[in-house]
């Protein structure tokens, strides 16, 4: 998790960053404590803000235990059909289940997801859908949890990330989790993507950016099987353009899936999350929240975008790579707005 997106949920929930650590999460200083390989080299290390790292499942549960804990907040199970809206069809006012049954809502926040129906749900209310800019490098990786030996690394050095680059498509990456192991993450572009079986990932280290990682994982104790998964590239939906009913708001992978193996997904939530809550608690009336909030994000998710988009272009193979760009829609004093910078 990095440092803005700690930020961001200290503000939601506080205290979070030290439930955390006491789940076993693990703080560190990436910039000073793990060494990255560039095309020019290795990255010279400095001090920066320490972020926390985590399996994925320690993270969420120590998040829904503090939903938990909020006595007017109910967990629902079920599957969403449709947006409900009042007869003009101009603000919405709940979601209709697939069982059936109706839940009103003074306001809908839309967190479904890169593959949200909320498009369909929309055009159900005769609103169109948003533009998208995408481009698709064609991701994928596969991950194992680990215990590595005690030589792996030396000194202060917690982890290595080597990532893939245009004409060397194969990267990794090790980090700390939680607990005591690391993800030990194998990467690929281009269609180029890792197995799931252990032997054939070491011979893809072993051709990759920094084939040391083979004889490590070799060494390493294995608490999980590896896991792949694949992406097409990063898509960014301009939901801050669109015209939208009120009370409706989009954030997360909805707005903007970002190529996971830069790490940006969960913090860019933790800004969208908080920067809803500071709209919901100046607002005075709820209408017109949704537009502000999706406004305030565009250059954030756009910025992000631009810059996970630029690292991807440069990727040839033979399976190419597909790109649609829209000009930004944010104007120079807008693109960094000062809480975020």
């Amino acid at each position: 998790m990095l440092p803005i997106g700690l930020e961001n949920m200290e503000r939601i929930f506080p205290g979070i960053r030290q439930d955390f650590l006491e789940a076993g999460c693990f703080e560190y200083d990436e910039m000073a404590m793990v060494v990255t390989m560039s095309p020019y080299g290795w990255r010279r290390r400095v001090a920066s803000e320490e972020g926390v790292g985590f399996r994925r499942p320690v993270l969420e549960l120590a998040i829904r235990r503090r939903l938990q804990g909020i006595d007017n907040v109910e967990f629902i199970h079920a599957s969403v059909r449709g947006l409900q809206a009042d007869p003009a069809k101009t603000r919405v006012t709940g979601v209709e289940l697939r069982d059936g049954r109706m839940i009103e809502a003074d306001f809908v926040v839309n967190a479904t997801g890169r593959r949200t129906k909320a498009i369909d749900w929309l055009a159900d209310l005769g609103f169109g859908a948003p533009k998208e800019s995408h481009l698709s490098a064609f991701m994928g990786y596969s991950t194992q949890f680990v215990k590595l030996p005690e030589d792996a690394f030396l000194g202060d050095v917690l982890g290595v990330v080597a990532p893939p680059w245009p004409g060397h498509h194969r990267g990794v990456a090790i980090l700390p989790a939680d607990n005591g192991l690391h993800a030990f993450t194998a990467m690929g572009m281009a269609k180029d993507y890792p197995s799931r079986d252990k032997a054939e990932i070491v011979e893809f280290l072993e051709s990759g950016m920094w084939p040391p990682a083979a004889d490590i994982l070799r060494r390493s104790e294995a608490v999980t099987e590896f896991t792949p998964y694949h992406q097409d590239g990063t898509l960014m939906r301009h939901w801050h353009s669109a015209d939208l009913p009120e009370r409706f708001v989009t954030v997360g992978d909805a707005v903007a899936s970002m190529n996971p193996i830069y790490g940006q997904g969960m913090s860019l939530s933790a800004v969208a999350a908080s920067t809803l809550q500071d709209a919901l608690v100046a607002a005075d009336d709820l209408d017109g929240v949704g537009a502000r909030v999706q406004k305030e994000l565009g250059p954030v998710i756009e910025a992000a975008f631009l810059l996970t988009a630029g690292a991807d272009a440069g990727f040839e193979g033979p399976n190419g790579v597909t790109t649609t760009f829209r000009e930004p829609s944010w104007t120079s004093s807008e693109r960094w707005p000062s809480r975020f910078s």
